[in-house]
């Protein structure tokens, strides 16, 4: 019987430190996540993102490089597989974008790209770095 017991002891005490342990595991995981990707957004706030840094297909900054493919002699940046596959398609005009000065449909591929805000990793396009500017300069 007192053998029982302390198995019983046992097994609990070692679940309830399993627990602890994968539930710090997990806040550690997205803690770090978290903070990664916020200097990603430091860096590149207001200013141009290299297309290694983004997947245009989602339109968001990648903590890690992105990986490129061709679409004849465009090289395009996608996060992944499912990305490149949609973007190939040009799901949704998936390849296009519209300058938010001009409302100018431009190819992403070709488009300057940056942070739509301090606070996200969304990334928006313009046709070029002076309308980049001239937006900017018009919504401040």
């Amino acid at each position: 019987m007192e053998k029982e017991k302390w198995i019983n002891r046992a097994f609990l005490f070692g679940g309830i430190l399993f627990f602890i342990f994968a539930t710090w595991f997990l806040y550690q995981h997205n803690l770090r996540s978290s903070i990664i990707r916020s200097r990603q957004i430091m860096k590149y706030q207001q200013k141009e993102l290299p297309a290694g840094k983004l997947c245009m297909y989602s339109n968001k900054l990648q903590i890690k490089n992105a990986s490129s493919f061709f679409i004849g002699s465009d090289e395009w940046y996608v996060c992944c597989s499912k990305c490149a596959k949609k973007l190939k398609l040009n799901l949704g005009n998936s390849q296009f974008a519209k300058d938010p000065l001009t409302q100018e449909r431009i190819k992403k591929v070709d488009a300057y790209a940056v942070l739509f805000n301090g606070l996200s990793d969304k990334v928006i396009y313009f046709k070029s770095e002076e309308n980049y500017k001239l937006f900017i300069n018009k919504n401040n």
